[in-house]
């Protein structure tokens, strides 16, 4: 399936347009706020504790098929909430469709829309403060903090936290810089 084909309907935008950056200190989630939405995801999920997330569980329970595209186009991934679908780019490595498919479902469950298309491609801009949210829920789906930290006790190196959580190692490197555990 070509992903732009997909995208082609009267309800398409891409989420990189500059309509959303105004006033975004107002709109933007506190990262206290986008942690309890994503903890509370895996916990109604019933996927609390089970590492790595399964993350097509999720997708399933929010009421989203996941859909892989041929990985042609520059875009990573991409969800239609209108017709409950998240498109991941297959062309990508597997950790980066992992972390494609938990920033889809942050704008699911952070940015509810119907009949919109949000896709995120290799060149949106970083100033979006929809696209912001939608990584750091990301990063605490893939990486709970509490559990984050717990594996670090035994594991100590980003590398093997990379490959417990099934993230590249730059999001378990980014985590653990983050946790004030690595300098």
């Amino acid at each position: 399936m070509k992903i732009r084909d997909a995208l082609k309907t009267e309800h398409t935008r891409k989420t990189c347009d500059c309509e959303y950056n105004v006033n975004i200190s107002r709109q933007m989630r506190s990262h206290a706020e986008i942690k309890s939405r994503a903890i509370s995801t895996l916990r109604d999920a019933d996927v609390w504790g089970i590492v790595p997330v399964p993350l097509e569980t999720i997708a399933y329970g929010l009421g989203f098929k996941v859909v892989n595209f041929d990985g042609r186009d520059d875009i990573s991934g991409a969800i239609d909430h209108g017709r409950s679908t998240i498109f991941i780019n297959s062309g990508d490595s597997l950790v980066r469709q992992r972390f494609t498919l938990a920033h889809e479902i942050g704008h699911a469950v952070l940015h509810e829309a119907v009949d919109k298309v949000d896709y995120r491609s290799n060149f949106s801009a970083p100033g979006d403060y929809k696209e912001r949210e939608a990584n750091q829920f990301a990063s605490e789906l893939l990486m709970p903090t509490e559990l984050f930290r717990s594996a670090w006790q035994e594991r100590r190196d980003t590398f093997r936290m990379a490959a417990y959580f099934a993230v590249s190692h730059e999001a378990a490197t980014y985590k653990a810089k983050n946790l004030g555990l690595i300098i």
